[in-house]
């Protein structure tokens, strides 16, 4: 018998808040990949609170608000910005790129982050900005010219895209910083900033989402129309054949076959009659090794329950094998050596983990490392 808990109460949190993990803050742009520490907080730092609406900002009819935030117009402009950004670095790296709703609830995400960050007076120092953004490339053995052409393709500069990049990378070490400092999960620090402000959309703001899964980021609203409570992701279902497959919560996820380390084949829906935890990596990310530790003793204790499966994407088999012997890891490692898994579960940046029920069906995913508290709060979710 597996390993179960009194943790109802749990999984009715992580169900509300898991739209919320799903969509954090990072978007397509792979900030999580860097494994880069975060800075120190400083002392007696302010915690956000909910301000009472302003009066709202006049906008042209060129530069209309597609959301406010305490009454604070936010510029279509800006969306479209940010989706330029990710198209042209989603294209150059080969990644998947969000729909209009996602990349709008992410873009309210770092607006509230960055507002605390400001408020904090913490920033991401240029220089160290150009270091990740040379870092990015280097990984994925792209050039500085190759960025440029690219952007140049959206009508961007480089200087733009270096000034947003140290932004959103202000964005990730201000919310890991802070998470750390309450001692909560990244998610529930933005679950947190968004129930601490007023968060509106624009009516037709943006499309209906694909038809992958049941969640909305933000239902559409008039600008005096009350926040809704985010939409809880659906009970898990029973299997049937013909349905749909996806990444989102309670969706089956979709089936793969990938060669192993060690010679042999791994299809995930074989695993089917166990949960599984399926995580994302690559040797050079700092963040993966930090996790790698959490999912071997994790494994030691639930793998007779769980099923534990790394796989590593675009690395040769030689680096993954050296990576798995100094770390320790008894699980099966599934070589994607072309992305194309990785693409497949919508992967933007590393580690990635993806919490599968015995049915097959995603109940959570995670962008950015693990700790063990998160971490067994998944696993009552997959247990149920």
């Amino acid at each position: 018998m597996p390993r179960r808990l009194n943790c109802q109460m749990r999984r009715r949190l992580l169900l509300a808040t898991l739209p919320l993990m799903i969509t954090l803050v990072i978007g397509g742009i792979v900030l999580w990949l860097l494994g880069r520490p975060t800075q120190p907080l400083p002392a007696n730092l302010p915690v956000s609170q909910s301000s009472a609406p302003i009066a709202r900002q006049t906008l042209t009819d060129a530069d209309e608000a597609i959301a406010w935030i305490n009454g604070n117009p936010l510029p279509r402009g800006a969306l479209t910005q940010r989706q330029a950004v990710d198209r042209a670095l989603n294209t150059l790296l080969e990644l998947p790129t969000d729909d209009a709703a996602t990349s709008l609830d992410r873009l309210i995400n770092e607006a509230l982050v960055l507002r605390a960050a400001q408020a904090a007076e913490f920033a991401v120092a240029p220089e160290a900005a150009l270091n990740e953004r040379q870092a990015l490339l280097a990984a994925y053995g792209k050039s500085e010219a190759e960025l440029s052409a690219a952007l140049q393709a959206e009508g961007l500069s480089l200087a733009a895209f270096d000034a947003y990049f140290a932004q959103l990378l202000t964005v990730r070490d201000f919310t890991n910083a802070q998470a750390a400092a309450e001692g909560i999960t990244q998610e529930a620090y933005i679950l947190k900033l968004r129930q601490a402000h007023d968060v509106q959309i624009a009516a037709g703001a943006v499309p209906p989402p694909a038809q992958e899964g049941t969640y909305q980021p933000t239902a559409a609203l008039t600008p005096d129309t009350p926040s809704p409570t985010p939409t809880p992701t659906p009970e898990v279902n029973s299997v049937t054949t013909d349905e749909p497959r996806g990444v989102m919560g309670g969706q089956r996820a979709p089936d793969f076959t990938l060669s192993t380390l060690d010679g042999t084949s791994l299809a995930l829906d074989v695993l089917a009659g166990k949960p599984v935890v399926l995580s994302f990596w690559v040797s050079w990310c700092g963040h993966c090794r930090a996790q790698t530790p959490l999912l071997v003793e994790a494994h030691a204790r639930y793998g007779a329950d769980v099923h534990f499966v790394g796989v590593n994407v675009r690395e040769t088999r030689d680096t993954v094998q050296g990576y798995v012997t100094e770390q320790g890891v008894a699980y099966p490692i599934a070589l994607d050596t072309d992305g194309a898994i990785a693409q497949l579960f919508k992967v933007s940046g590393f580690p990635t983990t993806v919490f599968l029920n015995a049915e097959g069906r995603v109940v959570a995913r995670q962008i950015g490392e693990l700790t063990s508290q998160v971490l067994e709060q998944y696993l009552d979710l997959a247990w149920e």
